[in-house]
């Protein structure tokens, strides 16, 4: 993560145009003017924007490093209207600041409940690595808080309610889990779910998960698990159990870490994250098939030096990525594209008619499409296509 020194930081959340609903003269990618989420300011060091989640009624729930979200006092969660205006109506607790409060990813519940995992939320004098707000950004008090021994990157909620984390913890509510962990619905440990059951070894970063629609678990991020003398590296599938699915085994070279994945209707699984060339040459994205052979009839080009932060599917099959693709074949779109099913690169951009230097000034982490077609994405970006992104 980049020390920006000690000046003030800025960072912004905007919508982008792509979908059949965008305005008639817009093109794909092109900023959508209607929404504005104003200045998101943090007075440390740190600054990015790195979680996004869509509620059904149209309002976006946003986590990362601020303080304040256009002039409204939001420490690291905030909740924006449809328009990127912010939601007064949602008070989340004003965690310390100097306890650099990291919302990594959030999640929405059926029920309208928050779901929200990262490091640093304190608590009655403790600090918490998971936590439940109820819809007005209260705390949930029937959401019980477990202490885990390390920070959480990954999160993803069952259909039945449980909680799947993520992370390089050791140890969650005093119960030894590793990687890999599951809350009951009331945040307590489900004993029932553990990787430990079946590895002669494991260890490393877990950051992302999938949740497969037969129950499996889709894990990835720099991680390794041995079973049987197979090892799996960076992307393992857990059965409903939380042990290995042997059955599943991304073969061949490796990513250096894995930082997205998604899950297609058709079982089929996209892959992105780093690809420095370390572990071999596998595209920075990348789809395999439902038993973990790559999909021959996928060819991204994202290739070796290039780093995937997150992944958005379309209904139609495209898939928007976000990152740092400047080593790879694009020129200009180096922080976003979107990709044809096959792997090629469609005319997604952001380009302002009169701007010398379209695009984003600076890094794209998150991405997610709404049910209208248009693309939220966050980040420490600054400008979009010479348009700022600076008030409601």
């Amino acid at each position: 993560m980049t020390v920006h020194g000690t000046t003030r930081s800025v960072v912004f959340l905007c919508a982008m145009l792509c979908g059949p609903s965008s305005l008639a003269h817009a093109a794909p990618g092109d900023v959508d003017a209607s929404f504005n989420a104003g200045v998101i300011t943090s007075q440390f060091l740190l600054d990015s924007l790195f979680a996004l989640a869509l509620q059904p009624d149209g309002k976006i729930v946003i986590g990362g490093f601020f303080n304040v979200v256009a002039g409204v006092p939001r420490h690291g969660l905030a909740r924006l209207n449809a328009d990127g205006s912010v939601d007064t109506t949602f008070v989340p607790p004003l965690f310390s600041l100097s306890d650099l409060v990291t919302p990594k990813r959030i999640a929405v519940q059926p029920d309208g409940k928050i779901v929200v995992a990262g490091s640093n939320f304190r608590i009655g004098g403790t600090l918490y690595q998971v936590i439940r707000l109820n819809a007005d950004g209260s705390l949930d008090a029937s959401f019980t808080l477990s202490p885990i021994d390390s920070n959480v990157a990954g999160l993803a909620v069952q259909s039945d309610g449980r909680i799947l984390i993520a992370g390089d913890f050791t140890s969650v509510g005093g119960v030894a889990r590793k990687l890999v962990a599951r809350l009951n619905a009331n945040g307590t440990v489900d004993s029932s779910f553990s990787i430990g059951l079946g590895p002669t070894a494991y260890g490393g970063l877990a950051d992302v998960l999938a949740v497969q629609p037969d129950g499996k678990v889709v894990a990835g991020g720099a991680l390794y698990v041995t079973v049987g003398g197979t090892t799996f590296v960076n992307v393992v599938r857990l059965n409903a159990n939380g042990t290995p699915d042997t059955s599943f085994q991304v073969a061949g070279d490796q990513l250096d870490q894995v930082h997205a994945l998604v899950v297609q209707g058709d079982g089929q699984i996209l892959i992105g994250g780093n690809s420095s060339g370390n572990l071999g040459s596998r595209n920075s994205l990348t789809r395999v098939n439902a038993n973990g052979s790559v999909d021959p009839s996928f060819n991204s080009t994202v290739s070796l030096g290039a780093q995937l932060y997150d992944l958005a599917l379309e209904p139609g099959g495209k898939v928007i990525a976000v990152g740092n693709f400047c080593t790879s074949p694009f020129g200009q779109g180096c922080l976003i594209a979107r990709f044809n099913p096959d792997g090629s690169r469609d005319a997604f951009y952001p380009v302002t008619a009169s701007c010398s230097s379209n695009g984003f000034d600076n890094s794209v982490f998150a991405v997610v499409v709404q049910p209208d077609g248009n693309v939220l994405v966050g980040g420490r970006f600054h400008v979009i296509s010479c348009l700022p992104r600076q008030r409601v």
